[in-house]
Formats: C-alpha cells, sequence, structure tokens
C-alpha cells in the first residue's frame, strides 16, 4: 500500500478494512474473520457499540464480484493495532493513532458550518500530508525488519522512524554507550578493519555482550549495510586476543 487514505462519512473518519489489513501484514479476508469476532464480543456488553469501531460494508472485486469489507473508525483501528505484538504492535498504535489525531485537529480548525469545498480541499491536503509521512514511516520500518540488527538497534531505528513520522521526540534513546567500528579500534591498535573482523569472527565477538549491530553506509554505494560495532568491553577484549 503506498498511502493511507482516511476519509470522512457523515463526520465520521473511517479507513478502509482492505487497507489496514495491507498495512499490519495480514490477509484481508482473515482480518475480516478476525473483526467479525470482535463485534462478537463487543456485541456482548451492553456497554459498547460495534458501530463504534466497525461498520459493515463490501466492495466489488475487477471480476464483479462482490465482497465483505469493514469501515473502520479511529477506534476500531486502535482495537486491531493492539492486538499486534511486539516492537512492531508499538510503534504501529502510535504512527496510527498519531494520523488519526492530526486529522481530527485540523477538521477542528475548520469554521463550526458544513464543510465547504475549500475546507475539503484543506483536509484532503492535510491528509496527503499525513500519508506521505506514514508511506516514509513505513519504509523506514520495512528497512529496520529487513536488516540484521540487534535489540538496540532496532528499538533505536523504530524510536528514529516515529520521530520522523511524528516530527517529535517519542521517548528518550536506549542507553548504548560509546561504540567504535573496526576502522577505529584498527587504528588504534595499528592494524587493519579487515584483521579487527578476522579476530572476532574467529572468537565470536559479534554478539550483545561485546557490541551491537547497527546500520551504515556501505563503502562501495549508497546502500546500508549491517555493520558490527563494539562497545568498550569488545574493544578491550580485541586488544587482548591481538596482544597476546
Amino acid at each position: 500500500m503506498n498511502n493511507l487514505q482516511i476519509f470522512n462519512r457523515d463526520g465520521q473518519l473511517y479507513t478502509d478494512s482492505r487497507e489496514v489489513a495491507k498495512m499490519v501484514g495480514k490477509r484481508h479476508d482473515h482480518l475480516v474473520r478476525d473483526i467479525d469476532g470482535y463485534i462478537e464480543v463487543i456485541s456482548h456488553s451492553p456497554k459498547l457499540g460495534a458501530d463504534d469501531f466497525f461498520t459493515k460494508s463490501s466492495y466489488k472485486a475487477g471480476t464483479g464480484k462482490t465482497y465483505p469489507c469493514y469501515l473502520i473508525t479511529k477506534k476500531g483501528c486502535e482495537f486491531v493495532a493492539n492486538k499486534l505484538t511486539g516492537e512492531k504492535g508499538i510503534l504501529f498504535t502510535a504512527a496510527y493513532i498519531d494520523a488519526f489525531h492530526q486529522m481530527e485537529d485540523t477538521i477542528k480548525q475548520l469554521p463550526e458550518k458544513a464543510p465547504n469545498e475549500n475546507d475539503w480541499r484543506l483536509i484532503r491536503s492535510e491528509a496527503m500530508k499525513l500519508n506521505a509521512k506514514t508511506k516514509a514511516f513505513k519504509a523506514i520500518m520495512a528497512a529496520a525488519k529487513d536488516k540484521q540488527l540487534s535489540a538496540v538497534a532496532a528499538q533505536v531505528y523504530g524510536i528514529k522512524g516515529m520521530e520522523s513520522l511524528t516530527g517529535e521526540q517519542v521517548t528518550e534513546l536506549p542507553e548504548t554507550g560509546k561504540l567504535y567500528t573496526a576502522t577505529e579500534i584498527a587504528n588504534a591498535l595499528h592494524t587493519t578493519a579487515a584483521k579487527i573482523g578476522k579476530v572476532a569472527n574467529a572468537n565470536n565477538l559479534k554478539t550483545d555482550e561485546y557490541g551491537i549491530w547497527t546500520l551504515d553506509k556501505s563503502r562501495y554505494s549508497g546502500k546500508q549495510v549491517n555493520t558490527f560495532q563494539y562497545n568498550q568491553h569488545g574493544k578491550d577484549k580485541l586488544k587482548e586476543l591481538l596482544t597476546a
């Protein structure tokens, strides 16, 4: 999915379950099945209304056949997002809630009358900006997911992605201590980065005990590549092995 489409229907903001399915990496029919289950549970509570979360709808496929889908409110999106686990769930929830909140803030700034075409033009403009931010955020997280990152580095990458999306500081970055590249250690020990890498591999030093896997720019292209950076313990261990 290239963009996250948020639309207004009768004064309520919605997104389509097909878009949410793509966003969370789930088959649409499986998401519809899950939502059917959510509605079944919600319907047992006299204090909750399923329509506050999900509205049944349908769409026509290219074959002409009609399939069920749902219009999902902000509450519904939060409901679905919170069913995700781990860091992906946390970041997706934050990104989705932020997008809806910003759209709501835009609508609140409109005159207290029925929105005219200029008003909706402003809303669509803000939606496009949010879509662009969401697209960038997804690209950042997809890149992080595809790389062999240590847990701390993945957390840093996720936080940086959220800050890029919201334009605000999300939380303090985790403390990693000073880190050293193989080149920096090689220069200090008067050897080569290749030698550092060879010794580290031979002694299984590329673990959380001695540093973290991060992303760095390749020396040969503009791509980012997996790079192990050593902490002080790793630097000291390499010095011990090379001077033994």
